[in-house]
């Protein structure tokens, strides 16, 4: 069995009475889910790129002081003006 497209996951989900029914009724249930894929789609890209900034060797450069500065590495958490991400915060 072939993956479905990927604008077609999530209505792929759907059980097959549900879009038969859909397919009977001009299909107004596939284009909503198509919508809602292309925001389905963003969220992942996010999650991923989350996932890239966990570690050193694939995170984007604004992430490195936050590493260096979890890690108490001195020297690597500097910021422009001075001070460390958590006295930001504080």
């Amino acid at each position: 069995m072939s993956d479905p497209p990927i604008t077609e996951r999530l209505y792929a989900l759907l059980p097959l009475f549900i879009r038969q029914r859909d397919a009977d009724n001009g299909q107004p249930l596939r284009a909503l889910l198509a919508i809602m894929e292309t925001q389905f789609q963003r969220v992942e890209d996010d999650i991923a790129g989350l996932y890239d900034n966990w570690f050193i060797e694939t995170c984007a450069p604004w992430v490195i002081p936050y590493i260096a500065d979890l890690l108490d590495v001195p020297g690597l958490n500097t910021f422009p003006g001075g001070g460390s991400p958590t006295q930001a915060f504080n």
